[in-house]
């Protein structure tokens, strides 16, 4: 079995027209399940290197990409240079875990113009590139050699968890419909957890991933500074070889 840990990035709610945050991101880190036990705790330990056990090891530790790299919450106190190593090692996991990386995009204006044209009133951004990432990894895993199957865990959203709960379980026995490369949902299983990043190193890899992938977007190949030039290396450093699927909608 293959777990996929699930984090976004962007994240405006229904606002569809915020100046900066105009792409909602939705990334999914695959792990095999034998894999599991020891990336997480790799995390940990390097957490436990950079920030000390008594603190890695604390109830509400959490190692956030936007926190990381701003300088804020746990990693406040650390020179520029000693975070960006410390977000260089944690992405730098990935790798020697097989991890597999899933991207989906919500470009938020495009998307409202669009349904506004079509007379219809926009879904969520985070429920359409919720569906879009399952259609993709769900059709990864029928692509396998072998009978794989897959399970999500994803950050929890306050204002989404139950409604996505139940239309994954619908997704998964009725497949989706209106959607990018809608279809049946075959390969993953029909439970979708929702868990406190707070609780899971692993979404919070996934989290790491996702702020990177949204800054190097943002970004747009033109690097205006130091901070803009190290994003653009941790992802093609430790990401984008990993990519299986990385598409924004429309």
């Amino acid at each position: 079995m293959i777990l996929f840990f699930v984090d976004d990035s962007g994240n405006t709610g229904s606002k569809l027209d915020h100046p900066i945050e105009r792409i909602h991101w939705l990334v999914a880190v695959a792990i095999d399940e034998a894999l599991v036990r020891d990336i997480d705790r790799a995390v940990y330990e390097c957490c436990c290197r950079y920030f000390g056990p008594s603190a890695a090891s604390s109830p509400g530790f959490e190692v956030k990409g936007s926190d990381l790299f701003g300088g804020r919450g746990w990693a406040e106190k650390m020179p520029p240079a000693e975070r960006i190593e410390c977000y260089s090692e944690v992405l730098g996991l990935l790798a020697p875990h097989d991890a597999r990386l899933f991207v989906r995009g919500i470009n938020k204006p495009a998307y409202a113009t669009r349904m506004m044209n079509l007379g219809r009133k926009p879904q969520p951004p985070y429920d359409r590139a919720f569906q879009y990432l399952i259609e993709s990894i769900d059709a990864w895993l029928e692509g396998l050699p072998t009978q794989t199957r897959g399970l999500l865990v994803a950050d929890e959203q306050q204002e989404a968890g139950r409604r996505m709960v139940h239309q994954f379980n619908q997704w998964a026995h009725q497949g989706t419909s209106g959607g990018y490369k809608a279809g049946p949902i075959v390969r993953l299983l029909p439970a979708l957890h929702y868990v406190r990043s707070v609780d899971s190193r692993m979404v919070q890899l996934a989290d790491c991933a996702a702020f990177v992938r949204n800054r190097v977007a943002k970004i747009a190949g033109q690097p205006k500074n130091d901070s803009d030039v190290a994003v653009l290396n941790l992802w093609a450093r430790h990401c984008a070889g990993l990519v299986i699927h990385d598409r924004v909608w429309p």
